[in-house]
């Protein structure tokens, strides 16, 4: 029989949704010595890391990209963490008539996964010599004690315009101070509507996309391919894939990227249809040099893009609530995983409203049947 994990009645911070975005947020608060915890219902198949056996390691699991156009926001200090970056320039590269060539637009093409796919074809990409690996492996150690996972957030209360507490798996109660949402945003948006009305009839018009990764791992690598080099692959199906190639411990590894809307997450016929369509790209595009099967593996990632440049909505607090924030890199700095750090390295820490109780643990409720 599994332990109990234990976690305290009462925090100053409570953070939802286990991430980069939270991560960074966690570490800052570990360096001010804050009282905080993270609460995720994400089981395996849904962590921003993947473990490679092949590998020996872990992988940041969805396509490694961090675009650079001009009105990408930096930070210097954020920099001054990750090292000085090294920048490609060129749009994105696709497979046509037995070539690859620099991709110039859909034309009269429709894609229904245009909105997300569009902020993948910036002109110019940074790679950075500290990458989203060693900053979860080096981070995570040393706010692992304060992570709580297959914790499904299925309530939230509030009085006079501050949140009070949060209902895990509809039984424990988790009080706090201050509550920031790094994922779980259709849910909380459609909560916290009750109480601002216009807000929730502008997110009600997002449309959320949720994607689905497949990671290689190159025994022998391919005749032609550019590190760090975006590409965009797509056949007459008319579903993109995005991805890159890179190397983690001196391997090549590759990973691919498609989008499908947030309702067919579950759906593993639509999921199958695209991975076979992503597969099929790969063979066309980077002919194996033999018939060996390489290492595979897939991830789902649920709620991962919407469009909200049509909204006001801004990582901080959010609209009638004093002590709930909201982040990601969505409402500020668009995608890729220096975006994630980002959109948290910025964000406010709230000062504590009172000393926290001396409450002792509580057992955490067992989640919820998916």
């Amino acid at each position: 029989m599994n332990e109990t994990k234990k976690l305290n009645k009462h925090y100053d911070h409570i953070l939802v949704g286990y991430n980069l975005s939270s991560l960074t947020y966690a570490y800052r608060l570990h360096q001010k010595g804050e009282n905080y915890c993270i609460i995720d219902s994400s089981y395996i198949s849904l962590q921003p890391f993947k473990y490679i056996p092949s590998l020996e390691s872990s992988v940041y699991s969805r396509v490694p990209f961090v675009p650079a156009n001009e009105e990408t926001p930096r930070s210097s200090s954020l920099d001054d963490v990750l090292g000085s970056f090294e920048s490609q320039e060129g749009t994105p590269l696709t497979f046509e008539k037995g070539d690859f060539k620099s991709f110039l637009g859909f034309g009269d093409t429709k894609i229904n996964e245009i909105d997300a796919v569009t902020p993948y074809l910036a002109t110019q990409n940074h790679t950075y010599p500290t990458q989203p690996e060693k900053i979860w492996q080096d981070w995570s150690e040393i706010i692992e004690a304060n992570v709580f996972l297959d914790q499904q957030v299925t309530d939230l209360t509030w009085e006079d315009g501050n949140i009070t507490e949060l209902t895990l798996n509809g039984k424990t109660k988790l009080k706090g101070h201050q509550f920031t949402f790094f994922s779980h945003f259709p849910f909380l948006f459609e909560k916290v509507g009750q109480e601002s009305k216009t807000m929730a009839s502008k997110v009600a018009k997002v449309s959320w996309w949720s994607s689905v990764s497949l990671i290689m791992h190159h025994l022998e690598e391919p005749e032609t391919f550019e590190l760090n080099q975006m590409y965009l692959l797509k056949g007459s199906k008319e579903q993109p894939c995005l991805g890159q190639m890179s190397r983690i411990n001196d391997q090549l590894v590759s990973r691919w990227e498609s989008f499908f809307p947030v309702e067919l997450t579950r759906d593993s016929e639509t999921t199958g249809t695209i991975l076979k369509e992503i597969k099929k790209q790969l063979k066309r595009a980077f002919n194996n040099p033999s018939d060996k099967k390489f290492p595979e593996h897939i991830v789902i990632h649920d709620s991962v893009f919407a469009d909200f440049s049509k909204t006001d909505l801004k990582s901080g607090k959010l609209f009638n609530f004093n002590n709930l924030q909201i982040c990601s890199p969505l409402f500020d700095y668009g995608v890729g995983w220096y975006s994630s750090l980002l959109s948290a390295w910025e964000l406010p820490i709230l000062e504590k409203v009172q000393e926290n109780s001396a409450d002792p643990s509580i057992g955490v409720a067992a989640p919820t049947a998916p």
